[in-house]
């Protein structure tokens, strides 16, 4: 895979640890503001690009699908973690424990570009 491509997959990376510590933030200044004690998620941290088994295509891109694979493992789980404080169980009001921002109730898709970002270049 190019290196730019890389480099675009560990910018992503960056995205999801970003969004993850907004969820904890929101998490946390809900407990501060609530006066209560929350449990925040223990998100997993994503492994690192793994070197291939050979210096085979097949090998280089099965490392590469794995990479992508872990990290829309994270994204999924963060979402889960947010969709689920998003509506109180109690009165059904939404914002709840997320911002207004984080307080959509269905999954987020991967942030706008992913796509581009993993199309094979064409020459």
């Amino acid at each position: 895979m190019h290196a730019q491509h890389i480099d675009f997959l560990d910018d992503f990376l960056d995205r999801i640890t970003a969004h993850q510590g907004r969820i904890l933030e929101a998490i946390t200044n809900y407990s501060r503001r609530e006066k209560t004690k929350l449990m925040c998620p223990q998100f997993a941290p994503v492994a690192a690009l793994a070197a291939p088994e050979a210096d085979e295509p097949r090998f280089r891109a099965l490392a590469v699908a794995n990479y992508v694979c872990a990290m829309w493992t994270a994204w999924l789980s963060a979402e889960e973690q947010r969709v689920r404080r998003t509506v109180s169980p109690k009165t059904g009001n939404s914002p709840w424990i997320m911002t207004p921002d984080l307080s959509s109730r269905t999954i987020a898709e991967f942030p706008t570009g992913f796509a581009e970002g993993v199309k094979p270049n064409s020459r």
